[in-house]
């Protein structure tokens, strides 16, 4: 299938068979705003795992692609596609600690002490796993964070029972690029793999999906360009605001405001 990308205006119905039988979509830059999810969150990480020490947390976040004075990222941040397990080595390395299962399982702590101060959902995905599950298609998560955080954010914005799959790089699956969390995914739900389609904003999510045979679909929300996820993926979004009409799917109802007493 060739690339495409659509706009609000140029958008076809159905461009994706409404006979999908899943969805399974990234978090960070996908579903949830990397900035106003974990801007803060990091923030507080760092400080609590170099004991406030200014120097260790400027050269983690330099190391991170975070600015320290801005407590933001830059959208070219490693941590924007990368697994935990690829980048605490070197914040070990600059703690001054070992890197082994006891750090690791102090920065999943601190990552599920803050993961759900502030999860945001990006504009339109709120709508889109609306819609998605309204229509009654089986809906998973799949991150390079941690199984657990991804759980919580999505009890805290009330939308765990929307997704029957979430996995983590710590599930046991494997992490992207690597198809293995997708792989499991279908494996859950008993249907083929390509009869998923994997969402993500990253070629990390296209890469992972085209290696389990999986139709991708790329929105441009988070950390690579349109054009690299255009010349990848199967289709590509502006944002997940487009997904149900690119399915087929009405929108979800809103419940109508009752009119207001007057009072004459």
């Amino acid at each position: 299938m060739p690339p495409h990308t659509y706009t609000n205006d140029s958008l076809p119905p159905a461009q994706i068979d409404h006979g999908v039988k899943a969805v399974l979509f990234d978090r960070d830059g996908t579903l949830l705003d990397l900035q106003a999810t974990w801007a803060g969150a990091f923030h507080a990480i760092i400080g609590d795992i170099t004991h406030g020490d200014e120097e260790k947390m400027r050269a983690i976040a330099d190391h991170s692609g975070y600015c320290l004075n801005k407590r933001a990222f830059d959208m070219k941040s490693r941590l924007l596609v990368s697994a935990p397990s690829d980048y605490c080595a070197v914040w070990a390395r600059i703690c001054n600690q070992p890197y082994d299962e006891a750090f690791m399982r102090l920065f999943s702590s601190l990552s599920l002490k803050y993961c759900d101060l502030s999860p945001t959902f990006l504009p339109g995905a709120a709508k889109a796993l609306d819609a998605l599950h309204q229509a009654g298609i089986p809906l998973g998560i799949a991150t390079n964070g941690t199984e657990e955080s991804a759980r919580r954010q999505m009890a805290h914005l009330g939308y765990d029972q929307h997704f029957c799959f979430m996995a983590g790089y710590d599930s046991g699956y494997g992490k992207k690029p690597d198809p293995g969390q997708i792989l499991a995914f279908a494996q859950a739900l008993q249907i083929d793999p390509a009869d998923v389609i994997m969402i993500g904003d990253s070629l990390h999510d296209i890469h992972a999906g085209q290696k389990a045979g999986a139709t991708t679909l790329a929105v441009a929300t988070g950390a690579d360009t349109i054009k690299a996820l255009q010349d990848e993926a199967d289709q590509t979004l502006k944002s997940l605001q487009d997904l149900p009409l690119l399915l087929g799917l009405p929108l979800p109802a809103i419940p109508a405001n009752p009119r207001p007493m007057l009072n004459f």
